[in-house]
């Protein structure tokens, strides 16, 4: 090969993290990166929509009508609503917290919204939070709230004469509510009727077990003729239930005995069919279960989840680019702080670092909403009684018994939050600032405080005034003479180094792009990285100085507003000074 030969690295989209690297036929590595095309490209920004909401995060919904979004964001110590227009400016942070609330650390939450019983217009947002985040299989009830979605108030219990509770969930196959739980019980209402008095007794309302085991998820099915249908998924099986009416009402189809579920909240609906990992492999559902293909980075997700953390594993969609997201922690992390995505366009897999605790796809509102992961706040929380004046965000604030001191983060309906307290508020103690004095009313705990993000937002991070670059990379497969070049992988060729004479770019580049070529003398020798050639839209071609036995090529884009798609990448290689 001369220095006249123009040629393509030749790679397969995705990045393939199963095998060795050497043996790839796809990229080795990428951080912020989506192929669009078969072709890399930077993943969008994401802006900050609220930067104090209460955490951790367990289960976002959110509801859009006349220009104004909901965000109901449940965690650990309730409910709280975030508001903000169709540009993500926000208009203020309600409490819904319901009357009687017991914080629990170990809530998992699923939330849903059923029309409206009175035909008033404004559905119902019906939310269960049950004891199970670091036990799956857990048999312990948590209790069901409803309110309107469009309302400030606080949620209040479902009831049918006595506070409905539930070890596995909520969904709504409108018009029904379901609930689910323990012992493959599956739980519905009447039709637009979740009433104490009326909702859950007589007509269509049901009681049934369906599985031996708990049932964690609910989500509604394409049902055709037989409407409202959904799909169930108990610890190892799926069920689909189909509305028949009659004396029979409804109908329980066991779709598959030997299936498994990862996290109550990690299946994903796509297009009608549903994507979801299980304990050890993961599944597709369309009209029949079936195993979803992944050679890329199964082993690598499996073996890199902290599986003690399973039920915090989370999925989304990200309809534009084609793109399921599941989010997991990996291990020695508690919150998750990765997503491995399925591309179903592409047919491929990649991953990202990402940290998120929750979150839900873009409908109305056109981008998704996720939250948590970073700019976190820990805090102090200190509930409080008899406000006098006022306490503002800044203030230092002091325990009149303990001496306790922080610094005021928040204050929202009865509850102070405050950051870098040296001890504990014990109840029954005054607490005074500057502008305010109240009468502390439980002993204090850590709460976490995190930002609600719209993502796909520009290419930066954008918090308050704060704007910051988001570094994003892809590296190339491995190639080298030895095993044919750029076009071919095999093994026959020169036992020599290669080098790059010329690079001639093909990007819709916005800012600037470096890159350089790494690589190794052997399969298992170091890596050494090169020098980075800087490439800017207007850049014809670059000379890249290093010479590498087994090559790479990695592309770094790490500039505040700079963002990139890459075409066709042409280059002339040729020979190197050395053999190997």
């Amino acid at each position: 090969m001369s220095e006249r030969d123009i040629t393509e690295l030749v790679q397969a989209p995705g990045v393939r993290r199963d095998g060795t690297e050497y043996d790839s036929q796809s990229f080795i590595d990428a951080q912020w990166v989506r192929w669009q095309h078969n072709r890399p490209r930077k993943m969008g920004g994401y802006r900050a929509l609220a930067d104090r909401v209460g955490g951790p995060a367990r289960c976002v919904h959110v509801d859009s009508r006349n220009n104004a979004n909901r965000a109901h964001v449940f965690g650990p110590f309730g409910v709280e609503q975030v508001t903000f227009d169709n540009s993500g400016a926000g208009s203020g942070l309600v409490d819904r917290t319901p009357a009687g609330f017991v914080a629990n650390a170990e809530y998992t939450w699923q939330a849903d919204q059923i029309f409206d019983a009175g035909g008033g217009g404004s559905p119902l947002l019906i939310a269960s939070a049950t004891p199970d985040l670091l036990a799956i299989d857990s048999d312990v009830a948590g209790p069901v709230y409803s309110g309107l979605v469009t309302g400030t108030s606080p949620l209040t219990a479902v009831s049918d004469g006595s506070p409905i509770t539930v070890s596995g969930g909520c969904v709504v196959l409108q018009p029904f509510a379901f609930l689910y739980g323990s012992n493959g019980l599956i739980r519905n209402s009447n039709a637009n009727d979740i009433s104490a008095a009326t909702g859950w007794t007589g007509n269509n309302a049901n009681e049934v077990n369906v599985a031996a085991t708990k049932i964690v998820k609910g989500l509604p099915l394409r049902g055709g003729g037989r409407s409202p249908a959904g799909i169930f998924w108990a610890l190892d099986s799926l069920i689909r239930v189909t509305y028949t009416g009659g004396t029979q009402l409804w109908a329980y189809d066991p779709v598959s005995a030997n299936t498994t579920i990862l996290g109550k909240n990690c299946p994903v609906e796509v297009d009608g069919m549903y994507m979801w990992p299980g304990v050890d492999r993961f599944f597709v559902y369309n009209g029949v279960v079936q195993e979803l293909p992944n050679d890329f980075n199964q082993n690598w997700f499996f073996d890199n989840l902290d599986f003690a953390q399973r039920n915090k594993v989370w999925g989304v969609r990200v309809a534009r680019y084609g793109e399921v997201w599941w989010f997991f922690p990996t291990k020695g992390s508690t919150e998750c702080d990765k997503a491995i995505i399925y591309n179903y366009r592409e047919k491929t897999w990649y991953d990202t670092r990402c940290p998120r605790q929750a979150g839900a796809s873009a409908l109305v509102f056109a981008k998704p909403v996720f939250a948590g992961g970073e700019m976190e706040t820990p805090s102090t929380r200190v509930p409080f009684t008899g406000l006098t004046g006022d306490f503002k965000p800044g203030e230092v604030v002091t325990g009149g018994t303990t001496g306790t001191v922080g610094t005021v983060t928040r204050v929202l309906n009865g509850v102070l939050n405050v950051e870098n307290a040296n001890g504990i508020y014990v109840n029954g103690e005054t607490l005074t600032s500057t502008s305010g004095s109240a009468t502390a009313s439980a002993r204090s705990t850590a709460q976490l405080l995190v930002p609600l993000w719209a993502h796909e937002f520009g290419v930066d991070r954008v918090f308050g005034d704060s704007v910051t670059a988001i570094e994003s990379y892809y590296e190339s497969r491995y190639f080298s003479l030895a095993d044919g070049g750029p076009t071919a992988k095999g093994a026959q060729g020169a036992n020599l180094n290669l080098r790059i004479p010329r690079l001639e770019p093909d990007f819709v580049l916005t800012g600037a792009i470096t890159v350089q070529m790494n690589g190794r003398a052997f399969a298992q020798a170091p890596v050494v990285e090169g020098v980075p050639q800087t490439i800017l839209p207007d850049t014809e071609y670059v000379s890249l100085r290093d010479q590498r036995r087994l090559a790479t090529l990695k592309y770094v884009s790490n500039g505040v507003g700079h963002d990139f798609q890459a075409g066709k990448i042409l280059m002339t290689i040729a020979p190197g000074d050395q053999r190997s």
